[in-house]
């Protein structure tokens, strides 16, 4: 499930930034920063708790 998310943005991502590589990479980034800050929102939510 997960390898075919992956496929699907790299699709989408080929097709509309094929020739702009600064702003696919600026893309890439901002998608793979958000499972990070969602771990982390997490983390302070379990240590706010107690």
């Amino acid at each position: 499930m997960i390898r075919l998310l992956v496929d699907f943005l790299e699709f989408v991502l080929n097709v509309f930034y094929r020739k702009r590589l600064y702003a696919r990479f600026y893309v890439l980034e901002t998608v793979a920063r958000v499972p990070y800050f969602a771990f982390l929102s997490a983390l302070h939510f379990y240590e706010s708790l107690g």
